[in-house]
């Protein structure tokens, strides 16, 4: 007989244990560039002649530095010089994050312990290959503007005077890191190139004032022959419009600012993602500057809104170092901020806490006295809010419920004129009173005295 085969028992499945949803916080609204604007995100660094000899457009970079609040989305972006252009595959830069734009691992024999975010082109050069002697950088987004631009040596297409024209295996780099006044001036020789950090300020010691570099008589230089290049490669994303022969001549050329305290950096908060059609917020949305100079708190359940009634899709905030001036009894102390847009409105009122330095008080004003002011623009003057001052941690809290230039202030002491006046008006009244009784007793007749009944004859 045919044995029967008894069946194997199929094993049992371990059931996966469910995921229990952790009741958490919700996320704070992820700070996207909405839209990008000029300066958004710079060339802080190029290095256009590395060390090596003959042909180095293979160890050519930039760096990218995202001088706003947000992360900015790079994909598709161009790099261009004045002959070619190439597109950045995917890039998500974080907030005050660097990347560097290398041709490709070439950028790794001078620079081996790098360790930082970086994209690779992948055609061979940037952009023709920059020129040694002069060239220009444009940096545009996938519809085509121009974000940020600089040329160098004898190239002025773009700075007029441009960068100077700075040694071999040096780099151009702005001082401090994404110093952008549109000037020459913002960028330094640097001898040790630092792709993926900045530089601080320049030190305060007194160095010799740099002679302008000379730059070469444009002596007729061979360009390098380049065989066609190659065709960019196809990205996966984006859809870059027609494009990108970016016709850079001619160029405007900046007209040169007067040079000065460069404009300080505003922060962009995004919040579309956080508040419903009707600028009802969903969500707690909490704010820090960097240097925790400032610090916002805005509630879930905040009904945020435009002048015009809309819901509020963003926050800008602005340090303003020249704010209107105080009344003549009060001081600026620090920073002012104008926070934007004007006429925002916030209801309940959101949490402004602004830090002070108490060495920055002026003689006489304790920090208790310290408030935080707004200047109202129709009637031009500055209007004290209810505050509290937490002397421990050097900081002063308000309710604020529409945005406009806000500041602390500090109110010189108040005299008490009317005691003042009263003491002295009591002293005249005393001296009055005095002199009135002197004379009145100069001038009483004197005493007459009636004869006795004694007196006289018989």
């Amino acid at each position: 007989p045919t044995p029967t085969l008894t069946p194997t028992p199929a094993p049992t499945a371990t059931p996966t244990p469910a995921l229990t949803p952790t009741s958490t916080q919700p996320p704070l609204p992820t700070l996207i560039a909405t839209p990008v604007n000029e300066g958004d995100v710079v060339i802080n660094e190029v290095q256009y002649d590395p060390i090596q000899g003959g042909i180095d457009a293979a160890f050519e970079w930039l760096e990218l530095l995202n001088r706003t609040g947000w992360t900015v989305d790079l994909t598709g972006w161009g790099i261009a010089d004045n002959h070619g252009v190439d597109y950045i595959p995917s890039l998500q830069l974080p907030p005050g994050g660097f990347a560097v734009i290398a041709v490709g691992d070439g950028f790794y024999d001078n620079f081996p312990d790098f360790n930082g975010s970086i994209v690779l082109i992948a055609d061979g050069s940037i952009g023709n290959g920059l020129n040694n002697g002069g060239d220009r950088l444009v940096l545009t987004d996938p519809t085509g503007k121009i974000i940020d631009a600089l040329s160098y040596g004898d190239d002025a297409s773009i700075l007029l005077p441009p960068c100077q024209d700075v040694a071999e295996g040096h780099s151009l780099e702005r001082q401090p890191a994404g110093l952008d006044t549109d000037q020459a001036d913002d960028f330094v020789d640097n001898e040790t190139p630092s792709p993926g950090y900045g530089l601080e300020s320049a030190t305060p010691t007194p160095t010799p004032t740099p002679t302008p570099a000379t730059i070469p008589t444009p002596t007729p230089r061979p360009t390098p022959t380049v065989s066609p290049s190659p065709t960019p490669a196809t990205m996966p994303t984006p859809t870059v419009t027609p494009s990108p022969t970016v016709t850079l001549t001619p160029m405007p050329t900046p007209t040169p600012t007067p040079a000065s305290t460069p404009e300080l950096a505003a922060i962009l908060i995004d919040l579309s993602g956080a508040i419903d059609e009707n600028g009802v917020l969903q969500q707690d949305v909490e704010y820090s500057s960097a240097d925790g100079t400032l610090k916002l708190e805005i509630g879930s359940g905040t009904t945020a809104l435009t002048g015009d009634g809309d819901p509020l899709q963003a926050l800008e905030l602005q340090p303003v170092d020249d704010p209107p001036a105080p009344p003549a009894d009060c001081h600026v102390i620090g920073l002012a901020f104008d926070l934007r847009p004007d006429d925002a409105t916030f209801a309940p009122p959101l949490i402004l806490t602004l830090e002070y330095d108490p060495a920055s008080c002026p003689e006489g004003i304790a920090e208790e006295d310290l408030v935080i002011a707004y200047f109202d623009v129709v009637r031009q003057e500055w209007v004290l809010l209810p505050s509290t001052v937490d002397t421990e941690n050097n900081t002063i809290t308000a309710q604020v419920s529409h945005f406009t230039v806000f500041a602390i202030l500090a109110k010189a002491p108040t005299v008490a004129w009317w005691l003042v006046g009263a003491t002295i008006a009591g002293s005249i009244a005393v001296g009055l009173l005095v002199v009135f009784l002197v004379i009145a007793r100069r001038r009483r007749p004197p005493t007459q005295v009636a004869p006795s009944e004694t007196d006289g004859g018989s």
